[in-house]
């Protein structure tokens, strides 16, 4: 405490400077942190401008529009009744709603190498609609009264996971789906 009161002045902000002051050089301390906040920028901004390189399959949602969230639920309704646990064919529209703690199907069976649209909403809270299997393979966080959607194609078959990825209350962990990839 007598440091502060010995080295720093309470009245220096209200004290422009003196000339002096304003053009001494740096100490070591100031010339290390300068160094480091210029190799982190140039890191950040390199990172930005060539994400696209080392992960050129990352897509934001190429859809999205506000929509009444009983109309996608009637919607996500007729699908599940129709395709859960069962093959989707091709370019069938794949609609998948989310509240709170269960997607509107449990599983579906996609084919390998084919573009699947998927449309994702959520009914109640904000929801995170991640694709797992040998990593990430789709990330979005889904807000109510909106609905999104992409379209993807899965190269590789087997067993991948849906989880939700924002904390939507107390039975968020137990919220998954399972996507079957086969040839």
């Amino acid at each position: 405490m007598e440091y502060i009161h010995r080295h720093i002045n309470p009245k220096m902000a209200l004290i422009s400077r003196s000339f002096e002051d304003w053009y001494k050089k740096f100490s070591k301390e100031e010339k290390i942190w300068i160094i480091t906040a210029f190799i982190v920028a140039i890191i950040l901004a390199t990172t930005t401008v060539t994400w696209h390189i080392f992960d050129s399959k990352h897509q934001v949602p190429s859809y999205s529009k506000e929509i009444d969230p009983y109309v996608f639920k009637e919607m996500a309704i007729n699908f599940s009744r129709e395709y859960n646990n069962k093959f989707i064919p091709p370019n069938v529209d794949i609609y998948i709603a989310a509240q709170q703690y269960y997607w509107s199907v449990q599983k579906i069976i996609l084919k390998k190498n084919t573009d699947y649209r998927f449309y994702v909403a959520s009914l109640d809270v904000i929801h995170g609609f991640t694709i797992v299997g040998n990593g990430v393979v789709y990330n979005l966080m889904v807000m109510p009264g909106m609905t999104y959607g992409f379209t993807i194609n899965f190269n590789k078959e087997g067993k991948y996971y849906v989880i939700c990825s924002e904390y939507c209350g107390y039975g968020h962990g137990e919220m998954r789906m399972i996507i079957e990839v086969i040839t």
